[in-house]
């Protein structure tokens, strides 16, 4: 008899193929996540530098308070919850 005909060898080696192929899944679902995240991240920051760029197209130089008003009521229409920070941080990559 081989050693591979063993039912307990055999239930071992099926239990490390699945416990590999459930650690292969957790690692490939956390990588979709960051992978789904980056470019989400992405898209938002894509959308606020063109919002930022179309206030300033439309206010001019100054009137730094109405283009912010502007870029944040343009995101809650598209139901983003855009931060302060990151309207203020696209209005220099974008000006500079």
């Amino acid at each position: 008899m081989s050693i591979l005909e063993n039912p307990a060898v055999q239930n071992a080696v099926a239990s490390i193929i699945v416990i590999g192929l459930g650690v292969l899944g957790e690692y490939l679902r956390r990588l979709v996540a960051v992978k789904t995240a980056a470019i989400q991240d992405d898209r938002i920051r894509r959308i606020v530098e063109d919002l930022v760029a179309a206030a300033e197209k439309q206010f001019g130089e100054g009137a730094g308070a109405q283009k912010l008003e502007y870029v944040l009521a343009q995101a809650a229409a598209r139901k983003l919850n855009i931060p302060r920070e990151t309207v203020e941080a696209a209005v220099y990559h974008v000006t500079n």
